[in-house]
């Protein structure tokens, strides 16, 4: 805001002025007069001087008609009462008068003497202190934070109420207390001593010691509304002394009584003692008896009737809710606790008093459960207190959370004014009584009941609830409207709980807080100016989850107010946003005249601030209204109508009148257009738009973000509302005043209009408007302020002024609009400069010169509209070449001229094209000198963009470069290209390899030229090696974009790029040892493996066989460079992997064997290495690299590896894990594979043997290690591991050899299995619940099913079926893995299982094993099912519910493939047939949306084969009884199909699924449409897409079942289906989905699909 009162003045008139004549038009035409009185009334005077900045010294911050009443003439000097009140001396009556002969007096204020007097002529005036003025503004202007603050934010923030504005004391609300915080006085806020607050001389010594311990303890009583004193006096007369605890310490001060201590504390908070009906002063509460007499000296009785006279637990409660106004604070002495012997002593039982924070209460229901507070705060209870004895009968009503307002009132942030919570006196409710007989009573109590549900639940949580232990002489001072109490049950056998007390009135407490000073807020019931939305945002920004549920809610739904009565409103977001509009003002008024620029008048001081910037608050507060304003009025009237729909079961007779809700909605669209008009004002006021200093007063609303956030809420509305209202905005409006508005404001709009066009939900004729607009927006608009905002940028700023420099933000948000524009009405570079070729303005040019800016936002919009224009020129280009060609064909048909103007036109389109490509690479091309200068000064930034704009370039050039079209020098251009490569940034480097890489392959020179700068970049920077994430993000880049550049390189240069990696490594081999030495050789033979798939493939294999040559000589021979750094030896190891066939195919025998010694030599050293250093990672693993080298080079040449002493080289690798050498159990494997290939090829005299003792050192490790586990030992994980590894191993070995079809080798697998088995019985049985052990065997196991054809393979399947179903018993978590051990049993032999077949006694065998499987599967499945269903959901519990649906599925299908018929009839003993697959088909709907792909997936591949298979059996082969059977089962598969999983698999593409399963669903329903009759799935696709899922419209409803209908008889090509369902799902995306009902991609989906027809 301005810094004083006469600058706002002065601003608000200069833009009345320049802001009249467009208000006038703002929003639409059709609402003209309503928008022209909102924008005027929002810069009237009136509301200008409301808006002004006075001092709180300034009398004039106060209203007239107050301070004219205030005058001390007013009131009598005596009696302190009104002497201006008129009324009858006789009767008291008030006089007869009118509004109108009420006198209306002028004031004149002097404002620096802060006196009033009249015009009139009065010869008095009244002179107001600045604290006088301060208090009552203060009270008139007071917000809801400065009653509540957190007793969180106290402890951390202890400074900011040291400091707070006006000495203000809050309220603090608190909770997680507990008894050794509030009894440390180093911490606890409301303890006190009582012999501090008795001082027997001060009323005759005025000693003020006391007086500030007195005015502390009434401080924080109001603060938290509870105060501790200890050391009170308990000695009274009134308690026997049969009933006195002897084992509790005598009272140590012996002179003054517990009456007289409770009466003093009474005297210091509120004068004496409140009489109520349990006494006139002190009372007492016992569980024995009551020790005071029934009949005081006074003769008054007091009452016992109540269940505080008990020894039962009491709930939370405030006490006398059935007094019209409780008592303000209850003082509660404990005399006695409850105590017993200590041989009975019960520690849970010993009468713990409970104090909850009622105002906390409060504030977390109403964030959490806003309905709930509602509730209780506007419904009316009614209490009681009777007693017969006494003769009381005392009623009292009131809501149980009173608030300011009294309730909701559309503001249900107010703050809390006091709690009235006793269940156990509260009478029952009765509902409203109607006088029409409607009977809405159930729904009354049903919102009550709930209500109340939520709000015991926060009273029953335990750290609201400070429990704590009275200790005789502790005395709690309790605040009872705010703070409720209650005990725990005791056991009154023994001694007695005494306690003794008294109550004092609110009014005597507010009054001795006004005496002593105390600046507390009292809550004024009228205020309307409560910051409620500042407050809600507030909690939102700090990740509150009730504050970011509350603006959820205020912005997703409207909610009635119907409290007063005849005039109902409804509030929402745009009642929200008016009054978070009005407190942002409110705020910064209030706080402007702290700021250090303010010039207060003569005589007054400054005063320091800490108010809190709003900068984040409005633009959160901008971002949900953006998502707002996309929301289309038609949107708006629904969520109203939704509103008073649910109000109407409890407001019937209120929402009857049809005209009542006319007038709600048109309420809610005046206050929508309203709120824009004021958004408006905003954006094109210009005092918002100064550059920004770190002094003065700044508002939030100049902050830029959020003015660009407000922009684009104003384009967003008028793109919801409609083509017309767009039209208006831009051609009525923005387009004829831009001269006279900020222009930064003006290009922020227009940008957003042209990016909300670009939207899903873009109303229909909105883009045509758009396309419509394009030449005024452009010529008249952008393009001069674009070149106006650069002249004014140019020189004068560094660097550091960029980022807040309007003229930089204006050229960059012109750019950008430029850009949108363009996207949104499909505009490449050549029609962009035909478009401004009527004026003056060279647009290119002018682009051109954005490139020199300073600021990152401008030459990043700059590369972001070079990339558009260029691209959608190319595709302009693209679509000519079609007609071009397609008139070619077509030549015959056309006439001679019509194919000559085609021709012309395309020709015509090519030339401008290279003509404006010729301007953008000399224009570019000229910025490589600044883009070293920039780079020397260290700017990241600019040089990203300036090369982003050269890559962009040169790929739009690519085409007319590989013609030799282009006639301009391109070599400043790949000159910026090549300095962008030797940049130290990846990200810059990156841009510049992407755009090369498309250009180099077909350039031998270029290709030549640009490898040098390649190899130099794989290098890896030498202070990344302890950077760790610098480096992995250098690897990754070398990996992702560095690889593709070298691949591009070599395909233009082959034969130069190998022979120069070559001599890289040669040399670098050659050279002495130096730090950067590893590195480079590291870089060079990356560069190698980078091609190696190209290279391998190349159709000249001599060069790559004689550099190899070179290359594997020099790492022989020079191997302490190539070993002195892991990360070296790893990426050598990686190049021998990539190249082993190639070696194996090398004219010289020597290279292979060079390159095995190579990889066997560093399978040694990094073994060596693993064993003493910690875990390398991944990437420079050698130990993986070497392994994987030398399983390469067996695989490639397994021959050559069968002479004794190559074969005992690799035994000896083999056993090195067996004698103490660690080696991870991923490169044992890898070692593995290749050992069995070598072993392979032996001849089979050798091949046994050897396989033999390979399998024997696994099988043996694992016996040994099997007995030295235990069961149920904690010690057993490295076992475990161990044991798991060498079963995996064994797996490995099992798969290899079984793939062979040697009778032999399978007898002798089976051999080796056997000795094994029993070790591996034992595991199952004693470790089968360990999840490693579980995995690893049924690796095994399912490796042991391929060997069904040997001698004995029907034993090895009953064997290995029966461990695995005793593995599955062990542990629920190993049934995902049973479930694939079966799918692969099925998918080996059901064949054998499925009906019909040859049924040999081995196939009765295997039928009888699988059936047992698949019993064990399905109960398996049900237990896991049942469990989920019938505890709580946890997380352990979906996780398992989760694993097993893909491998259920997986395995059906693999039923459904082999065994058909077998899964059709299988059930269970005692139940049908077709029990399995009927379940689970009935189960398959609820996993077609689930966000796991897989499981999704596995379950659409199994229902599509089951339709094929099912249509594929042969049904007249069966049985009549099986027919039968079979048929009636495939009768209610189809109709699940059709009547449940079709709409379930309809409803998941309507938005639910992730984009993963678009295809597969769309396959599966057009399978299903195809397959089945219209008829049969009309009415099932129909009632889907009538629900809730499908949100596009009743037109697009008609067309997507059109589609069906077609699909379905077979009208509807299956190609185009999947773009079909993918449309429907991509609407769907939207936060407004119905919006896009309406709008022009349903349209242009509609069409596109209807052009299907076939």
């Amino acid at each position: 805001m301005l810094s004083s009162p006469h600058s706002v003045l002065s601003r608000a008139s200069t833009y009345r002025n320049s802001c009249a004549s467009i208000a006038k038009s703002f929003i639409s035409c059709s609402k003209a007069t309503s928008s022209l009185q909102i924008c005027l009334k929002i810069l009237t005077p009136t509301t200008v001087s409301k808006r002004s900045v006075f001092s709180t010294n300034h009398i004039s911050s106060l209203p007239k008609q107050f301070l004219e009443a205030y005058d001390d003439m007013n009131f009598d000097p005596i009696t302190h009462q009104r002497n201006d009140v008129l009324f009858d001396p006789v009767d008291g009556k008030p006089p007869i008068s009118s509004a109108d002969s009420q006198s209306r007096v002028d004031i004149e204020w002097n404002l620096e003497q802060n006196t009033i007097s009249s015009k009139e002529g009065s010869s008095t005036s009244t002179t107001y202190s600045k604290d006088w003025i301060r208090v009552h503004r203060e009270r008139w202007r007071m917000n809801a934070s400065d009653f509540d603050c957190q007793w969180s934010d106290v402890q951390t923030h202890l400074s900011r109420y040291a400091l707070e504005r006006n000495d203000a004391t809050k309220r603090i609300l608190w909770s997680n207390w507990t008894e050794d915080l509030i009894r440390d006085p180093s911490s606890s806020p409301i303890l006190f001593e009582y012999d501090n607050l008795r001082n027997e001389n001060y009323n005759k010594s005025g000693n003020r010691s006391y007086d500030t311990e007195e005015k502390r303890l009434l401080k924080s009583l109001y603060q938290y509304g509870l105060v501790l004193v200890t050391g009170t006096p308990t000695q009274t007369d009134s308690l026997p002394e049969e009933f006195i605890d002897p084992s509790l310490p005598k009272n140590i001060n012996s002179k003054e009584s517990a009456e007289s201590a409770i009466l003093h504390l009474a005297s210091l908070i509120g004068y004496h003692p409140l009489q109520t009906l349990y006494g006139p002063s002190v009372w007492s509460t016992s569980s024995k008896s009551l020790f005071y007499n029934n009949d005081d000296c006074n003769g008054t009785s007091a009452s016992t009737a109540d269940s505080a006279y008990g020894s039962t637990s009491l709930p939370l409660h405030t006490d006398m809710t059935y007094m019209a106004s409780p008592p303000g604070v209850q003082v509660f002495l404990m005399v006695q606790p409850a105590t017993i012997p200590d041989s009975n002593r019960d520690k849970e039982s010993v009468g713990q008093s409970v104090y909850l924070d009622g105002f906390e209460a409060a504030r977390q229901l109403q964030m959490e459960d806003p309905e709930a507070f509602e509730m209780l705060a506007v419904t009316t209870r009614q209490y009681r207190c009777i007693d017969d004895q006494e003769g009381w009968h005392m009623e009292a009503s009131g809501p149980v959370i009173e608030t300011m307002s009294n309730g909701i009132k559309g503001d249900i942030l107010k703050p809390v004014k006091s709690i009235r919570h006793n269940d156990l006196d509260r009478l029952p409710d009765l509902p409203r009584y109607s006088l029409h007989g409607n009977d809405d009573s159930d729904v009354f109590y049903n919102r009550l009941r709930e209500a109340h549900a939520a709000w015991d639940n926060i009273l029953r949580r335990d750290y609201m609830r400070f429990v704590i232990s009275l200790k005789p002489g502790d005395c709690v001072l309790v605040s009872n409207q705010r703070v409720m109490h209650g005990r725990y049950a005791f056991d009154a056998s023994y001694y007695p709980r005494v306690v003794m007390g008294c109550y004092v009135g609110i009014d005597e407490l507010m009054s001795k807080w006004r005496t002593h000073g105390l600046r507390v807020l009292v809550f004024n019931s009228h205020s309307q100016d409560m910051s409620h939305a500042l407050n809600a945002l507030d909690h939102a920004l700090r990740g509150d989850p009730s504050g970011l549920s509350f603006l959820e809610q205020t912005a997703s739904i409207y909610v009635l107010d119907a409290t007063t009565p005849g005039h109902p409103t409804t509030y929402g977001w745009w009642n929200f946003l008016n009054n978070a509009l009005n407190e942002v003002e409110r705020y910064e008024e209030g706080n402007a005249i702290n700021s250090p620029s303010y010039a207060p008048a003569a005589g007054l001081n400054r005063s320091p601030t800490n108010a809190k910037p709003l900068d984040h608050h409005v633009r959160l507060l901008a971002t949900i209204t953006r998502r707002m304003a996309r929301r289309p009025p038609s949107s708006d009237r629904r969520l109203i109508g939704t509103c008073l729909a649910n109000a109407s079961m409890t407001h019937l007779v209120l929402l009857s009148n049809p005209d009542t809700s006319r007038t709600l909605l048109q309420n809610n669209e005046q206050l929508r257009e309203r709120d824009m008009g004021r958004i408006a004002a905003i954006i094109f006021d210009y005092s918002f738009h100064r550059k920004r200093t770190n002094s003065g007063v700044q508002s939030a609303f100049s902050d830029p973000v959020a003015m660009e956030m407000m922009c684009g809420v104003i384009a967003a509305n008028a793109v919801s509302s409609g083509a017309n209202a767009v039209r208006h905005l831009v051609s009525n409006w923005i387009v004829p005043s831009c001269d006279s508005l900020p222009a930064f404001s003006v290009v922020a709009v227009l940008n957003h209009v042209a990016c909300e066009a670009l939207g899903k939900a873009c109303p229909l004729g909105v883009r045509e408007v758009v396309k419509e607009c394009v030449p005024d927006v452009f010529v008249k608009a952008l393009g001069p302020l674009l070149v106006e905002a650069l002249r004014e940028s140019e020189g004068g700023e560094s660097m550091s002024d960029a980022g807040n420099n309007g003229n930089y933000r204006t050229t960059a948000f012109a750019l950008k609009a430029f850009d949108s524009w363009c996207k949104a009405t499909m505009i490449g570079a050549v029609q962009l400069r035909n478009i401004f070729s009527t004026i003056k303005i060279n647009i290119l040019e002018t682009i051109a010169d954005a490139l020199y800016s300073n600021s990152e936002q401008v030459i990043d919009a700059v590369s972001d509209l070079i990339d558009t224009i260029l691209k959608i020129d190319s595709m302009s280009n693209n679509v000519s070449s079609g007609l071009s060609i397609a008139q070619s064909v077509m030549s015959q048909a056309l006439t001679s001229n019509a194919l000559m103007l085609a021709t012309q036109v395309a020709d015509e389109n090519a030339k401008a094209r290279m003509s404006l490509l010729a301007e953008l690479v000399s224009a570019v091309g000229l910025q490589r000198l600044r883009f070293t200068e920039r780079q020397h000064k260290g700017d990241i930034a600019v040089c990203r963009c300036l090369t982003r704009s050269a890559a962009q370039v040169l790929i739009a050039s690519k085409d007319f470069i590989t013609m030799g079209a282009l006639q301009v020098s391109f070599d400043g251009l790949f000159e910026l290209l090549f300095k962008a490569i030797a940049h130290p940034s990846i990200d810059v480097c990156g841009i510049a390899l992407d755009a090369l890489s498309g250009i180099v392959p077909s350039n031998n020179e270029l290709s030549t030229r640009l490898l040098p700068y390649l190899q130099g970049k794989a290098i890896i920077p030498f202070q990344l090696r302890n950077d760790a994430e610098g480096y992995e993000q250098f690897v990754d880049f070398r990996d992702r974009f560095l690889k593709e550049a070298l691949i591009a390189c070599y395909n233009g240069c082959t034969g130069f790029y190998i022979t120069s990696c070559a001599s890289a490594i040669e040399e670098f081999c050659q050279a002495s040892l130096t730090p950067h030495l590893p590195h480079q050789l590291e870089a060079a033979l990356f560069c190698m493996n980078a091609v190696s798939l190209r290279a391998k493939k190349a159709a000249d294999t001599q060069i790559l066989s004689q550099q190899l040559e070179r290359i594997v000589s020099a790492l022989k021979r020079n191997a302490f460079n190539t070993t002195s750094e892991s990360f070296v030896m790893a990426r050598m190891c990686s190049f021998i992997s990539k190249y082993s066939s190639s070696f194996a195919q090398c004219q010289q025998v020597s290279v292979f064997e060079m390159a095995s010694e190579i990889a066997l030599t560093s399978f040694d050293i990094s073994v060596a290495e693993c064993n003493e250093n910690a875990e390398t990672p991944k990437h420079e693993s050698a130990l993986s690299e070497a392994s994987d080298a030398l399983q390469k080079l067996l695989c490639s040449a397994p021959s050559r590896f069968s002479a004794p002493e190559a074969l005992s080289a690799l035994e000896r690798a083999w056993n090195m894990p067996y004698n103490g050498t660690k080696i991870a159990i991923e490169d044992r494997e890898t070692l593995c594979k290749g050992f069995c290939v070598v072993i392979a090829s032996l001849p089979p005299e050798q091949l046994d043997s050897a396989l033999h003792n390979l399998a024997q050192s696994i099988i043996s490790c694992l016996n040994i290690t099997a007995k030295e586990a235990e069961p149920n030992s904690n010690q057993n994980a490295p076992i475990l591991q161990r044991i798991a590894n060498e079963t995996r191993l064994l797996a490995s070995v099992m798969k290899r050899f079984v793939r062979t079809d040697v009778q032999s080798r399978f007898d002798l697998l089976s051999a080796l299995l056997q000795k094994s088995w029993q070790g591996l019985t034992f595991i199952g049985e004693s470790f089968g619940s360990e999840e490693v052990v579980t995995d690893a065997l049924f690796q095994l196991l399912t490796a042991t099913l391929l060997l069904y054809r040997s001698s004995n393979g029907i034993l090895i399947l009953q064997e290995s079926c029966s461990l695995a179903k005793t593995v599955a018993s062990k542990s629920k978590a190993s049934l995902p893995s049973f479930l694939s051990f079966v799918q692969k049993v099925i998918e080996i032999h059901g064949d054998e299982v499925e009906m019909g077949s040859d049924t040999n006694s081995d196939n009765t065998t295997i039928r009888g094993i699988v059936t047992q499987l698949m019993l064990l599967s399905y109960e398996g499945v049900m237990a896991v099912s049942t469990a989920r269903e019938q505890s709580a959901p946890t997380q352990q519990n979906n996780e398992q519910a989760h694993d097993i649906m893909s491998p259920m599925f997986k395995t059906l299908s693999a039923c459904a493939t082999k065994c058909p018929t077998f899964l059709l009839t299988f059930a269970r003993e005692a139940q049908p047939a077709g029990e399995l697959i009927l379940s689970s088909i009935q189960a398959a709907p609820g996993t077609l949306s689930a966000a796991e792909v897989e499981v999704s997936s596995s379950t659409i591949d199994f229902l599509k084969v089951l339709m094929i298979q099912s249509n594929s059996i042969q049904i007249d082969k069966l049985d009549a009884a099986d027919r039968d059977v079979i048929i009636a089962i495939m009768q209610k598969i189809k109709h699940i199909l059709q009547n449940d999983v079709l709409p379930s698999s309809i409803a998941a593409v309507c938005g639910i699924c992730t984009q993963d399963m678009i295809a597969p669903l769309a396959s599966f329903i057009h399978e299903i449409l195809h397959s089945s009759n219209w008829q049969e799935v009309e009415s099932p696709v129909t009632s889907v897409l009538s629900s809730y899922q499908f949100k596009l419209g009743e037109e697009c409803k008609a067309a997507v079942i059109e589609v069906f209908k077609r699909c379905s008889e077979g009208g509807f090509p299956s190609s185009n289906f999947g773009d079909f369902i993918f449309d429907v799902w991509d609407m769907h995306q939207t936060d407004d989905t119905e919006a896009t009902a309406g709008a022009q991609v349903v349209s242009d989906f509609i069409k596109r699909h209807n052009a299907n027809r076939v």
